[in-house]
């Protein structure tokens, strides 16, 4: 191989591998803007997750409120139904 070709095979080279270079900054790029929007969208997510548990909370807090009332209201109502058994039942 003589000093020529082998001077062509190095530029040759060079341009292969500067074109590579150049094609692996670009993936690198859009591997760095994809992570970015994941993130993103996790935050976003995460803040929606967070939402949907502090309504729950909110739901769960006021079904237990509802439903303690409920049972009062129950209680209440059997302890008259009791006394009106009784003193039905009671001789006059």
């Amino acid at each position: 191989m003589d000093r020529d070709t082998t001077e062509e095979i190095k530029r040759h080279f060079n341009v292969v591998s500067e074109s590579l270079r150049s094609e692996i900054r670009t993936v690198a790029e859009g591997l760095q803007g994809f992570r970015e929007e994941a993130a993103a969208e996790f935050r976003t997510v995460r803040e929606e997750i967070a939402e949907v548990k502090a309504m729950i909370r909110l739901s769960f807090g006021e079904l237990d409120r509802r439903i303690r009332s409920l049972e009062n209201d129950l209680s209440s109502l059997r302890a008259r139904l009791e006394k009106l058994e009784a003193r039905d039942r009671s001789p006059n």
